[in-house]
């Protein structure tokens, strides 16, 4: 059991940075290629179909979470009926977003002000993207099914390689602004051939595996729907939440706007992404300790990784604020990282306390009691718009960002961080000392020191600022272990997913 969770892990995690490198990569390529009204409208398209990727009810994130329970059990005519009524419910889905993107097509110039020449390629990218959605809805299912068989070996071993093509063929192919449906056609190839490539993954790995109308059933249906529902409340505060800047910048403040906030964010979502690759292992152990009602370890985990996850976000939120100038000119040029960088900064400040609470968000999901979650986190949305239409007008986009930033600190951040407190009986007062102030106080020291070296040099080249983020790591870890004295705790042997029966299950999938 050990062997494949810290495998799988591995595997997660290198398939994730590789994900990241093809993005730092071809983002100032597509940036430099389309232009910034260009890329900012490819940012407006992918977001607002993403938005047709909710209909699907939770369903698809039903899938893994039946698979294994079925594949436990086993029970292969359960795990065909789960895949088999998915793909059927995800295939109506599919329709709907084709119908639903022919829709849109005509309302598409008249909520945003595209350039005439690039109005028909523009047309054809918002065809080709919802197509791409269609097509992947019932494909996507295999992503589960491979999920319930723990084959994260198998599914990022497909992901990496299509990333890397991805990027190849973006620097081959893409030329100028009028590139975008060229842009879109990549996206759609690439992504019909990775989940090609998984379907056949899951039947090899799999071979009882059958999809056929004779599995289709209600009951499965209805376990689906039931399941998903809440987790569908998730997706859409999460989708409404990301997407919603982008389209309320572009239609206001214009489609060049939308570019410093796309990437500035984007740095936000890599740090959220590490957060929920580390805290995501514990999400099975929370899991087993609520099954066997142990409240006093259920609290210990919650201070202790409370603790991990504070130092996690305040190192990444200080990497940010420090190097985050230094890096976008490196990245993005002077000209793009003048606008980027005190973006960048706020948001970093607004997502600290919400990066915090990672674990918290885990283990109210172990508890099923994700419901108030699910409802904060759309509230988030309509904060943050109500907040951008009262400040935009006087400071355009840092007012947008300031808008954001405390929407996610009052939603995600403090209400998660007092939910979980009430949840899992530990005194706000507690928690507050000792997960948050003594990992504010670790900070203070490394912090220090890198200001002191920015102070002396500001570092100009790749190298410079590798070395500074390298020592900052290395002075805030030694720092971190010495202060907390979170040595003893690293081998977290009361908590090794060794010692538990629990299914290995992702956090969006316990409920």
């Amino acid at each position: 059991m050990q062997g494949r969770v810290a495998g799988n892990v591995i595997w997660n995690w290198s398939g994730m940075g590789i994900n990241m490198l093809a993005g730092f990569i071809v983002t100032p390529y597509l940036v430099s290629r389309l232009g910034d009204s260009g890329y900012g409208l490819w940012i407006v398209i992918a977001s607002m179909t993403g938005y047709f990727s909710l209909l699907d009810l939770g369903v698809r994130s039903s899938v893994g979470r039946y698979v294994a329970y079925h594949r436990a059990r086993g029970e292969q005519d359960g795990v065909n009926a789960m895949l088999s009524t998915s793909i059927a419910i995800l295939l109506g889905v599919g329709l709907l977003v084709v119908l639903a993107t022919v829709a849109a097509l005509p309302l598409f110039p008249h909520l945003f002000k595209i350039p005439a020449e690039q109005l028909t390629a523009a047309n054809w990218a918002i065809v080709i993207v919802g197509l791409n959605l269609a097509i992947t809805f019932p494909l996507s299912v295999f992503d589960g099914t491979l999920w319930g068989f723990e084959r994260f070996d198998l599914m990022n071993a497909i992901e990496i390689p299509t990333a890397i093509v991805r990027a190849g063929l973006t620097f081959l192919l893409i030329h100028g602004a009028s590139d975008i449906s060229t842009l879109a056609w990549l996206t759609l190839g690439t992504t019909v051939a990775n989940e090609t490539a998984k379907m056949i993954a899951s039947f090899r790995v799999n071979p009882g595996l059958r999809v056929a109308r004779r599995f289709v059933q209600k009951a499965a249906a209805v376990k689906l729907y039931g399941y998903g529902i809440w987790q569908f409340m998730l997706s859409i505060s999460r989708q409404i939440n990301g997407a919603i800047g982008p389209q309320v910048i572009g239609a206001l403040l214009g489609l060049a706007a939308v570019t410093p906030f796309s990437i500035a964010s984007r740095l936000i979502s890599y740090a959220s992404s590490f957060m929920v690759a580390a805290t995501g292992v514990f999400t099975p152990v929370a899991t087993a300790i609520c099954a066997r009602q142990d409240d006093a370890r259920q609290r210990q985990l919650f201070l202790i990784g409370g603790q991990w996850c504070a130092v996690m976000a305040t190192y990444f939120a200080l990497l940010m604020i420090l190097l985050g100038a230094s890096f976008l000119r490196l990245w993005m040029g002077d000209r793009v990282a003048a606008g980027t960088t005190l973006l960048l900064t706020i948001l970093a400040i607004g997502e600290w306390l919400p990066m915090s609470q990672w674990l918290t968000g885990s283990i109210i999901l172990a508890m099923a009691k994700h419901k108030l979650s699910a409802i904060a986190n759309l509230l988030e949305g309509v904060v943050a718009v109500a907040g951008m239409l009262l400040v935009m007008k006087h400071f355009g986009l840092v007012g947008v960002c300031i808008a954001f930033a405390a929407a996610a600190l009052l939603c995600r951040g403090i209400f998660q961080l007092v939910y979980g407190c009430s949840l899992v009986g530990v005194p706000v007062r507690h928690y507050l000392l000792v997960a948050i102030l003594k990992p504010l106080g670790v900070s203070l020291l490394p912090a220090a020191v890198l200001l002191a070296a920015l102070w002396a040099h500001s570092p100009a080249t790749w190298a410079q600022v590798f070395i500074y983020g390298l020592g900052f790591t290395a002075v805030f870890g030694a720092t971190s272990l010495w202060m907390l004295g979170l040595w003893q705790y690293l081998p977290l042997e009361r908590f090794r997913l060794g010692r538990t029966r629990a299914p290995v299950v992702q956090p969006a999938d316990v409920a």
